[in-house]
């Protein structure tokens, strides 16, 4: 298997969708392997509500998942020195006040109380996991030399909607948020949704299953929402035209990256990391 500029011989979703943002930027942080990113409370809380996620759907002692899961998010605000009062983004530029510890634990065991009825509610008493942080690695396109690799958080099979007639296959992604959830825009983005499809695609060729029979969706776990309101599905709809779309964002990627592209996309530096810094300069 051949071997890209990046020293691997396979891409992710966050790669290709690095490389679409900004050729550039992926060049810094997969091929020049630099590093300028900070630690973040939301990353933290979000790794922490997906430990707690990944321990109940593998079938673990859910009162004793939340304790390791807050034992966790308390050792990150520790080891990050996270302050509500001192918590600075953008090389320091910005300063953000963010919530005490306590509310974030707080949210986590919201999280930990709502999610398993919300799926029971959204897919039926006798919904089953067929699978949790399951691995991808695939053959990126037919006859390609590099693969795809990826983990999906969950995949399940169970019923929903007002009819309920049949079981089928979700492949579904945990997103934390705040307590609004995601904007009708976001909800949209194509690029948002292309990481469901990818994993659509790839699943249903790993597993000989075919794609109309797997169905995709984000589960927004909301931050600081109200009881009974933390949880919330959003149904993707992945068909065979977006799927032909996600396989030529990867195709294009791949190219692009085997040929050491590097165009700066300005339009893009707004939140970049590497922004006004030596890497990048203005």
């Amino acid at each position: 298997m051949k071997t890209l500029p990046t020293g691997k011989s396979h891409v992710s979703f966050s790669e290709i969708k690095n490389w679409h943002e900004c050729p550039f930027r992926h060049k810094l942080i997969y091929v020049d392997k630099l590093d300028v990113s900070e630690p973040s409370p939301y990353l933290d809380y979000g790794q922490s509500a997906h430990n707690f996620c990944e321990a109940f759907l593998t079938g673990k002692d859910p009162v004793e998942s939340l304790v390791k899961s807050e034992e966790m998010l308390r050792k990150f605000w520790k080891d990050h020195n996270f302050s509500e009062e001192a918590w600075t983004i953008q090389n320091g530029d910005i300063t953000m006040k963010i919530d005490p510890l306590e509310k974030w634990v707080s949210a986590l065991h919201d999280v930990a109380a709502e999610m398993p009825l919300f799926l029971k509610g959204t897919f039926q008493d006798d919904y089953e996991v067929l699978a949790a942080e399951h691995a991808l690695m695939e053959s990126a396109f037919p006859e390609s030399e590099y693969n795809f690799k990826g983990f999906i958080d969950c995949v399940i099979s169970g019923t929903t909607g007002a009819k309920r007639k049949s079981k089928k296959v979700w492949i579904l992604d945990w997103k934390t948020t705040n307590a609004g959830g995601w904007s009708p825009q976001k909800m949209r983005d194509p690029m948002v949704q292309t990481q469901l499809a990818l994993y659509k695609m790839y699943w249903a060729r790993k597993m000989s299953i075919d794609p109309k029979d797997v169905r995709c969706g984000f589960i927004l776990l909301k931050r600081g929402a109200k009881r009974g309101k933390v949880c919330k599905l959003i149904d993707v709809s992945v068909g065979p035209k977006f799927l032909e779309k996600a396989q030529k964002l990867v195709k294009d990627a791949l190219f692009g990256i085997e040929n050491g592209l590097k165009v700066k996309n300005r339009n893009s530096c707004t939140w970049c990391q590497f922004r006004d810094t030596p890497h990048c300069p203005s």
